[in-house]
């Protein structure tokens, strides 16, 4: 769970060298207090306690506090279990929190843990990423479309579970479940994180000069990510000829697909279908045009076709229609 004892081979950034020994091992000299890295076994999740030798004594450090969504009590107790021990053993004293992002599973400790956190801890500043930063028009620009992207996901898991599709409804669920946007749990923990240092809150960004501080001469801080080129930033996405974008500069498909999403079910209105009016055949008029009669609509009395384990009668050949998919 924690690592006590200094390693063999210690690094310049403690202050401390080291030599070669005969048979091969080092040999610590001017050894200077220890780095301890404290990995919490909470479950699916991320909480460390990092402990660096500060100028005046320990410097505790910790990074994300949370589990992942639908973990069950006995998950979240061991979470609090572990915010109550980082309080004994830093004494209350959290001179840096980092929150590295915005996933549930990083976060949830914020809430789940509240009111630990909120009676204990004494942070004197809390470090997040650019993306948070509300003057920041690009982190604004990605919040938007990714709340635009949640809700086209919550439509689709009504409409599935609309059509008795709770297989797939339930896997779309669990998208939005990991991001922690079917409750708002993970905003409303990210919120509180930020409001235990608001007059010491940095964004940090990518690029900028190494972080220095007073607390801690020996070390520096470098910013890796996220990039704020928007190129860089969508890199992972899939190509526009691959899939649908849900960003306002993608294509009136986009539209089409958002308007399909939210369409009542009940109605028949061609203009929000996936093809456009000149591509179309109205229902009515197929079933009166031979080819699409006798392939999709006629009952067949050949026995040409076996019958589909879907027919409601023999030759029924109404299970090959998508008329509402």
């Amino acid at each position: 769970m924690t690592t006590r004892r200094a390693a063999k081979k210690v690094t310049p950034v403690t202050g401390t060298t080291s030599t070669a020994t005969s048979n091969g091992g080092h040999q610590a000299s001017t050894a200077g207090p220890p780095i301890r890295i404290r990995m919490y076994r909470q479950g699916l999740g991320d909480c460390f306690l990092i402990t660096l030798p500060g100028a005046n004594g320990p410097f505790y450090m910790v990074i994300d506090c949370g589990v992942v969504l639908g973990t069950d009590a006995a998950g979240v107790q061991k979470l609090r279990d572990a915010v109550a021990d980082i309080s004994t053993v830093t004494d209350n004293k959290i001179d840096l929190l980092v929150v590295t992002h915005e996933h549930y599973d990083h976060v949830s400790g914020f809430t789940q843990a509240q009111d630990l956190i909120k009676d204990n801890w004494k942070v004197a500043q809390v470090w997040t990423a650019w993306t948070e930063d509300p003057k920041d028009a690009l982190a604004n620009k990605l919040r938007a479309e990714r709340k635009k992207a949640e809700d086209a996901l919550r439509l689709a898991v009504n409409r599935l579970r609309e059509v008795n599709a709770a297989n797939q409804a339930d896997r779309v669920a669990s998208l939005l479940g990991f991001f922690g946007a079917t409750s708002g749990a993970t905003p409303d923990a990210f919120a509180f994180a930020k409001k235990l240092a608001s007059e010491n809150l940095r964004f940090c960004q990518p690029g900028e000069p190494p972080i220095t501080l007073p607390e801690l001469p020996k070390f520096r801080f470098y910013v890796l990510g996220p990039p704020k080129d928007e190129k860089l930033l969508r890199k992972s996405d899939p190509g526009k000829d691959e899939a649908y974008g849900l960003d306002d500069s993608s294509s009136a498909s986009n539209a089409m697909f958002l308007n399909a999403l939210s369409r009542d079910p009940s109605t028949d209105d061609v203009t929000l279908a996936p093809f456009e009016s000149r591509f179309q055949i109205p229902l009515n008029r197929a079933q009166r045009i031979e080819f699409f009669d006798h392939h999709y609509f006629r009952e067949l009395q050949d026995g040409s076709l076996t019958e589909h384990k879907s027919a409601k009668k023999v030759h029924d050949q109404s299970w090959r229609r998508i008329d509402g998919a």
